[in-house]
């Protein structure tokens, strides 16, 4: 009966969540605090029924996982405040992964099964995060098909990639057939491809080519089948990628003037004041960061992530702008010392992919720990 409540409770919660946040960009405090509230009330009752200390126990842990991690989300910038609020509330009405609609499926196995283990907020979390992919891939397919040039160029960078990415599923068959016909582990396969990656350039033709009449002499259907297995899928999920960057400027961001500048929208770029002035700065870019940690240019890599002066605004902060600063931004374009227009990014409502997260973890269980445990 319990666990019913909290499923139905959930259901509704984050139901309307999901309208409130399509609708308004917002997820009411009223309807978090009632959630939690009810949530610690049920379980109190739930704890005095059974005449046990562990589901107010294990609600008050899940609670505290739940928070933790939206916090931290929150802090880099991916979640609203609203967002952590909620997941804090569902963790609280559900622990535990009760997996209600599993039950329903034609067919029954124990990977589908809930584990006992107040870790449902970490899953939620990460099955949240998955749910937003296909949303992300919609938005850059939209963007790419009103801006040909996107699609251009994705497809230019991925025909130009998918020459290494066959060469690559060449050497790999070519190695793993070696090892196969010496009847070594196929452990080796990931040491022996660092090696050849630091090979000079020069020298990884000839042994790709080797690589593949070797494979190819022991089977030549085999050795296409593997090579495009193994080339194929990574040449595609290369393609989203690359489809993604380019498009993103177009499908994640949009100019906007600063008239029309308003309180909770996130800037595309970081507004920075040193002294009396104001600057729009790009972030650090990860990849030149971590090419430089590569190089051991640790010195050069902590100057590009830090940023000197005020940060006014930031892309990261998931709350968006305040109102204060939305106010001194109008001001100091009127006096001519801030553009007239400024570049946002598209708000998405990340509710939604919570409460489709929230379905598809009851029907699937806990089916990632029980693989991993």
């Amino acid at each position: 009966m319990f666990a019913a409540t909290y499923f139905f409770l959930s259901i509704i919660g984050l139901g309307y969540a999901t309208y409130t946040d399509l609708k308004e960009r917002i997820v009411p405090n009223k309807l978090t605090f009632a959630l939690i509230g009810t949530g610690i009330v049920l379980k109190l009752f739930e704890s005095f029924s059974l005449n046990s200390y562990e589901p107010i126990m294990y609600s008050l842990i899940a609670g505290a996982i739940g928070f933790a991690f939206g916090y931290l989300l929150w802090r880099l910038g991916v979640w609203a405040g609203g967002d952590v609020k909620l997941v804090t509330a569902i963790a609280i009405l559900n622990p535990f992964n009760t997996a209600m609609l599993s039950q329903f499926l034609p067919i029954q196995h124990s990977l589908l099964n809930a584990i006992t283990f107040p870790v449902f907020p970490i899953t939620l979390t990460i099955y949240s995060a998955l749910m937003v992919f296909p949303l992300g891939i919609a938005m850059s397919l939209g963007a790419a098909l009103k801006h040909k040039e996107v699609l251009k160029t994705a497809w230019k960078n991925t025909m130009e990639k998918a020459i290494s990415l066959i060469s690559l599923g060449i050497l790999v068959t070519g190695i793993t057939t070696l090892l196969e016909n010496f009847l070594i582990d196929r452990v080796l396969l990931f040491p022996i491809l660092i090696v050849f990656a630091i090979f000079p350039k020069k020298a990884r033709l000839p042994v790709i080519v080797l690589a593949g009449i070797y494979s190819a002499y022991f089977g030549l259907i085999e050795f296409v089948q593997s090579t495009l297995t193994i080339s194929l899928p990574l040449i595609i999920a290369y393609g989203f990628w690359n489809l993604y960057s380019s498009s993103k400027k177009y499908a994640f961001s949009e100019n906007v003037k600063i008239n029309e500048l308003n309180e909770g929208m996130i800037v595309d770029s970081y507004i920075i004041k040193r002294g009396k002035s104001l600057t729009i700065e790009e972030g650090p870019s990860i990849k030149k960061v971590i090419k430089q940690l590569i190089d051991n240019k640790l010195e050069k890599a902590l100057q590009d992530v830090k940023i000197e002066g005020e940060i006014i605004a930031s892309p990261k902060h998931a709350g968006g702008l305040e109102q204060e600063t939305v106010d001194m931004l109008k001001q100091e374009a009127k006096k001519g010392n801030f553009p007239k227009e400024i570049r946002v990014k598209k708000s998405m409502a990340f509710v939604p992919a919570i409460f489709l997260a929230y379905i598809v973890l009851q029907i699937s269980g806990d089916i990632i720990w029980n693989l991993i445990l």
